[in-house]
């Protein structure tokens, strides 16, 4: 009688400790949206070579990205050997909308092997956590696999961005120094081509000025060397000249 009971009650805990699905999902790009990324900080110092930019505005196409708020040890599953746990900091990048359900996402934790997706509600809550990417015969498909319960709870936040493509971007790349003359390279770019009519060559006399200024944009030179240049933006301006998106 206990052997026959020890059976009956690992057969009734199994199904309630692990779930999954076959149904595959169907899938489309992650949302996305235009924002303006300003690579240089007002008032931090930098310091770049011969041939690098001294400053670069981007107008992009982004998808947002999310952060892990507290640690977490993620639900075990049969079909994936190398699962990872979570930790509060870890940054995350959407993958793939899910359309064929409640409308949500495949996440991936930044710098693995994004073949380990998680599905997420909008809200940073998991939806159906671990989800399988598998090849057949040249066709993609993802499906929730064997695993365990995941917790109900918040687990992220909306953070940061990934950049999916540039839209419109721009420049100024230092050339080095010709006695007190600066010499620097301003350039556009539209969706990663380089436009050849905005090619712009531009000194500067340092022995008149150690602020150099770019339209709305205002630069001090703190040092400056034929192979290296240290300098700090003091200001951006309004950048009214500069498209929107």
């Amino acid at each position: 009688m206990i052997f026959k009971k020890s059976i009956f009650t690992l057969f009734v805990f199994l199904p309630l400790c692990f779930y999954g699905c076959s149904t595959p999902f169907i899938v489309s790009s992650p949302p996305t949206y235009k924002d303006r990324i300003v690579e240089r900080e007002e008032g931090v110092t930098y310091v770049v070579t011969i041939g690098s930019p001294i400053l670069s505005l981007r107008n992009c196409s982004v998808v947002q990205g999310y952060e892990a708020i507290r640690n977490y040890v993620t639900p075990f599953s049969p079909n994936l050997a190398n699962k990872y746990d979570i930790h509060k900091g870890d940054k995350f990048s959407p993958f793939k909308k899910v359309v064929n359900k409640e409308t949500t996402l495949l996440v991936y934790k930044n710098e693995t092997d994004s073949s380990y997706l998680i599905n997420i509600n909008y809200d940073g809550t998991v939806a159906n956590g671990w989800v399988q990417r598998s090849d057949y015969a040249g066709n993609v498909h993802y499906t929730v696999p064997t695993q365990g319960i995941w917790t109900k709870e918040k687990l992220f936040n909306s953070s940061g961005k990934t950049i999916v493509s540039d839209i419109f971007s721009a420049e100024i790349i230092y050339s080095g120094l010709i006695g007190r003359t600066l010499k620097a390279v301003y350039r556009e770019y539209s969706h990663d081509i380089a436009r050849p009519a905005f090619y712009q060559e531009l000194q500067y006399n340092l022995e008149e000025s150690k602020v150099i200024a770019f339209k709305t944009i205002s630069i001090e030179v703190i040092n400056a060397t034929n192979t290296s240049l240290e300098y700090r933006i003091s200001s951006y301006g309004d950048l009214g000249w500069f498209p929107k998106y």
